[in-house]
């Protein structure tokens, strides 16, 4: 339980130091007095960084994106155009990528009609004075369920994107209504179903899979700690 404490803090103070370093550039930037030309990212052949003509792929390589902006913000601009599968934004990590003066990263969405859309929507699209630059990427593995899904589609679906309300059952298995008899005080749990939503808080779903990672290699003691906590 201590070195899971330590990783949590140490992934923690890691996050905030980026993020310090990254209010430096963009402070620094301001301070000349013009925004840093654009210098379009290296593309290493081979290595699928861009796409060479797949047609199944809903994966996005974007490119010229303002140093202010974070996966949120992609997000919140690519998240208009339908559920996403992942966004990661590829962060300078040496003097020369520092110097570009923008960032590029990737943006997948659950279907190809929505990437097409946002394509056509947001390519040389401006934001906070940066024309983003977008186009196919090479195709990744898509989850069972959406990374990100849009306010407007959770309220449309509700259901399907929110967790049930609590049952006091374990794993907060929800019972299954019998025509006709009803339930008694508490249902039997071979009557009850789980159902599992995934959180579209990142930070919470992080936590949830280094949480399963422990528990599959500490064993049971841990998982039991855990409970107990």
């Amino acid at each position: 339980l201590e070195s899971f404490k330590e990783e949590l803090k140490r992934s923690h103070e890691e996050r905030e130091e980026r993020h310090k370093l990254k209010k430096q550039i963009v402070e620094g930037s301001a301070a000349l007095g013009q925004p840093a030309p654009y210098i379009p990212e290296p593309v290493v052949p081979g290595q699928g960084s861009l796409d060479f003509g797949d047609p199944c792929t809903t994966n996005l390589y974007v490119g010229n994106i303002h140093p202010k902006m974070n996966e949120e913000s992609l997000c919140h601009y690519f998240g208009k155009y339908g559920p996403l599968a992942s966004v990661k934004i590829m962060w300078p990590r040496n003097e020369e990528e520092h110097s570009r003066g923008s960032h590029c990263g990737f943006v997948a969405y659950m279907k190809r009609d929505d990437a097409e859309r946002a394509i056509n929507g947001l390519r040389d699209k401006e934001i906070l004075g940066f024309a983003l630059k977008v186009g196919w990427g090479k195709a990744v593995p898509l989850p069972a369920v959406p990374f990100y899904v849009p306010p407007e589609m959770r309220q449309q679906n509700l259901p399907a994107v929110a967790p049930p309300p609590p049952t006091g059952l374990p794993f907060n298995a929800q019972a299954r209504p019998r025509p006709g008899t009803g339930f008694g005080p508490r249902p039997e749990l071979e009557e009850c179903i789980v159902r599992v939503v995934i959180p579209h808080d990142k930070e919470l779903l992080r936590l949830i899979h280094r949480t399963i990672e422990f528990v599959i290699r500490e064993g049971s003691a841990f998982e039991a700690i855990i409970m107990q906590r």
